[in-house]
């Protein structure tokens, strides 16, 4: 189901029920670009702090495109686990100064528009956002302007300016000195009756450095003066920053998506999950920190579990890097008769052949990952409870593509993250991220 900024305000509170019905969310990225991981000049692999570092130096630099995720529910009374896919547009746009570089890499554009995205669907439909510390510092920002603290700053006055500042002062000292002046403000305007915006800025800050008893409030094509009422000035400043406010909050936009999800500690699964993490919270929540365990621990807080498909399909090290694209595994599973998985039918995708559209990519994920561990617990079923030998069984499967392996015993349903009796099933498999190409092969989150 794509979501555009035309339809996003009516759908949003529908995906925030989805996602505290929901017993586990799938989340997939497409981003501007992904820079090379090995460290110049160093012929081994990288430290999974290293490669923190090369991925949190990508966050910083290119752009997020598209937010896919897919909230899975179980529907007793079919019997059956239900997705609803969702597919968002990130649209980079701000307003308030707030300017942010596009940035995207040539083989990463190529790739993107030859998988059917077009990129300028992104600015023209994608939906806005603004991050944790944007939206404080805004807020800020308007409290500040409210109490009349905000510091202003002065622009150069050209010496070209001199004759405009001292005919309008002087036209301002004249209605101070009248006794009875005709009317109780002053509007100063310029040559042809109007003002350009350096002009009224220049307007602006001389009067409040040279008559601090007096107001400047910009009208068409002219400044207006007044004498000081500093409670008529703050119920208007009020009232100004009462609509700011109202802008603000409908500019957090497709953060809302964010938040909730990590607001509902719901498990998370991903495959490849590690780059779709830091993206997600470069884009939406902070600055990424320093340090991987320091990330790792903002993680942890907010998803207590996260769920790698690429790790489960790995069986350890049983697995060849070929059969464990997304891609294979769904193809490889797609025979299995459990779990029953169905698509809600207001969610259908565009096609069955829709890769690396993000909200897709979600749906397989989540369906790939049911598949995998309701076929895994089928294993240690059938293997007495024998982790390596179900390990194994899994490994041929995925191996051969799905022609070989074990005997699938019935039963259709994800082993429990939660119920002590299938919680151990998870042992190695929750909160641990695949990240090949290091030296230590996994990240991990905390504990399940």
């Amino acid at each position: 189901m794509d979501i555009t900024l035309e339809n996003f305000p009516d759908t949003l509170p529908n995906l925030i029920k989805d996602i505290k019905n929901a017993e586990f969310i799938a989340v997939d990225t497409e981003f501007t670009g992904v820079s090379r991981t090995r460290a110049d000049g160093i012929n081994r692999k990288h430290t999974i702090e290293e490669r923190y570092d090369h991925c949190r130096n990508d966050a910083e630099k290119f752009q997020l495109l598209q937010l896919g995720i897919c909230t899975v529910a179980f529907d007793k009374e079919l019997e059956s686990y239900v997705c609803r896919p969702y597919c968002f547009g990130v649209n980079p746009s701000a307003k308030w100064g707030l300017e942010r570089e596009f940035v995207i890499q040539a083989s990463a554009a190529k790739f993107l528009v030859s998988n059917g995205l077009d990129l300028t669907k992104v600015f023209v439909d994608g939906i806005p956002y603004l991050r944790e510390d944007e939206e404080k510092a805004l807020i800020e920002k308007e409290d500040k302007f409210v109490e009349g603290s905000e510091i202003k700053e002065d622009i150069i006055v050209e010496p070209e300016q001199a004759m405009f500042v001292e005919k309008f002062v002087g036209e301002v000292q004249a209605w101070l000195n009248d006794p009875n002046p005709e009317y109780d403000f002053l509007n100063v305007t310029g040559e042809g009756n109007d003002l350009n915006n350096y002009e009224r800025r220049i307007i602006h800050q001389t009067i409040r450095s040279r008559f601090p008893n007096l107001s400047t409030t910009s009208k068409m094509g002219f400044v207006q003066i007044t004498q000081s009422d500093p409670e008529a000035e703050k119920a208007i400043r009020i009232e100004k920053s009462n609509r700011t406010r109202e802008e603000i909050d409908k500019a957090v936009g497709l953060r809302r998506v964010m938040d909730a999800l990590r607001s509902s500690h719901k498990p998370l699964i991903g495959h490849n999950l590690f780059i779709d993490l830091i993206h997600l919270y470069q884009t939406f929540v902070s600055p990424l920190p320093p340090t991987l365990q320091e990330f790792t621990n903002q993680v942890h807080r907010d998803f207590p579990c996260i769920i790698d498909t690429k790790l489960i399909a790995s069986c350890g090290t049983r697995c060849h890097s070929s059969t464990t694209t997304l891609q294979n595994l769904s193809i490889t599973f797609e025979t299995l008769s459990e779990p029953r998985i169905r698509i809600d039918a207001n969610h259908q995708p565009k096609s069955d052949t829709a890769a690396h559209d993000a909200g897709f990519d979600a749906l397989i994920t989540s369906r790939v990952m049911m598949q995998m561990m309701v076929y895994l617990n089928s294993q240690l079923e059938s293997c007495g409870g024998d982790r390596e030998k179900a390990a194994e069984k899994l490994a041929t499967f995925i191996n051969s593509m799905g022609l070989q392996g074990g005997t699938f015993v019935s039963g259709g349903r994800v082993p429990s993250l939660v119920d002590e009796k299938t919680k151990g099933i998870w042992k190695g498999l929750a909160n641990e991220i695949r990240l090949n190409g290091t030296q230590e092969g996994v990240v991990t989150f905390g504990p399940i």
